[in-house]
Formats: C-alpha cells, structure tokens, sequence
C-alpha cells in the first residue's frame, strides 16, 4: 500500500471530514519529544497530532497546496487573546481544525 492510499484509509477511519485548506488536529498534552519549537516572541506553541485533511484547494480552487500527512505532528503558534482555529472537545480531549496558513511545520510524529 503506497503511502498516499495508506493516509487516505486513516483519513476514512476518522469521523470527520474536512473540507479545502483546513486540517482537523487532536492537541497534544505534551511536547513531543521530536521538536521542541520556541518562538522568539513568546508565544505559545501548541502541537497537534494530523486526524483529517482538506483537498488541499483554495476556495476559488485556483491552486493546489500540499498539505500534512495524516498521524504526523504540527506546530501553530497563538497568544493567550488569539487561540488558532475552531475547537471542541470529545471524551475530555482536544480537537481543533486549523487552517493550513496557522501551520509552521510538519513533522513525523513516533509512536
């Protein structure tokens, strides 16, 4: 199974879907032992682990961008006034759907 059909059956399994540039990520409790990232204004970085992805369109569909692989880890900066994204909870833990733009870096996440 290619990489690309093995990310599609991962994305299948979740009960979400995700539609253009967004990327549905459950939050990390912790930093992954990976990457510790800093911002050199101080700002939070939070990780999230990758559950869903959009097609990766723009909204007028004029452009394709890549966007994260499925179960690998990524990094968004926000301050305490400004969280990223859309959030909601399930069984006590932390999901949020991002837009790729939030995103800094993608990284493969160990298990």
């Amino acid at each position: 199974m290619s990489k690309e059909e093995a990310s599609k059956k991962k994305q299948k399994e979740s009960p979400y879907q995700v539609f253009g540039l967004h990327i549905l990520v459950q939050a990390l409790k912790e930093t992954p032992k990976e990457l510790e990232l800093h911002c050199p204004k101080g700002d939070n970085v939070v990780y999230g682990r990758v559950l869903g992805v959009g097609d990766g369109f723009d909204a007028d569909a004029a452009s394709l961008r890549p966007m994260p692989e499925i179960g690998s880890a990524v990094a968004f900066e926000e301050t305490g006034e400004d969280v990223q994204g859309h959030y909601f909870y399930r069984d006590g833990e932390e999901f949020r759907v991002i837009h790729l733009d939030s995103v800094i870096l993608s990284f493969p996440l160990g298990e």
